[in-house]
């Protein structure tokens, strides 16, 4: 295994996760600001980041499997082994800062998960409301029957 090559994949990655730092703190903002139009932009942009960081784990794995490391031996935390063996602190310590921008990465993409989330629970919520289909269990009807799931209601009978 070319020390150089894993060098400048693995500063390649660290780069791309910066990056897509950035994409996911900028998609934060549009999701809390509802622009949908910068969104769809950046989901552009983040698409092709995501495979050209697919790309490179794969280019990281293959040089690892030509090292003669099996490919259950080819992540993050069995490649810091190896590196540690060698005593190679630089390369240790950029291992550690990409394995901190996944985690970093995994998190902001959770926020925004969960924004989307409670954005979409929010907009069914007010269309159900515009329809009259909110019929919430235990109410009763005009007649003293409760209304079921698929009862509905006109906004001018509201």
């Amino acid at each position: 295994m070319s020390d150089v090559d894993l060098a400048s994949l693995l500063e390649s990655a660290h780069q791309r996760l910066e990056t897509l730092m950035e994409l996911l703190h900028a998609e934060k903002s549009c999701l809390e600001n509802r622009d949908l139009e910068q969104l769809a932009q950046l989901l552009e942009t983040k698409q092709q980041l995501m495979s050209a960081i697919e790309q490179s784990d794969q280019q990281r794995r293959q040089l690892l499997e030509k090292a003669g490391l099996a490919p259950s031996q080819t992540g993050f935390a069995a490649l810091r082994t190896l590196v540690e063996k060698t005593g190679d602190h630089q390369t240790v310590e950029l291992l550690a800062s990409i394995e901190s921008r996944l985690q970093q990465c995994r998190d902001l993409n959770e926020i925004n998960r969960v924004i989307v989330h409670r954005s979409r629970l929010n907009t069914q919520r007010v269309l159900s409301l515009l329809r009259g289909t909110d019929a919430q269990q235990g109410l009763y009807d005009n007649h003293g029957g409760t209304q079921g799931q698929k009862a509905r209601r006109q906004l001018g009978s509201a």
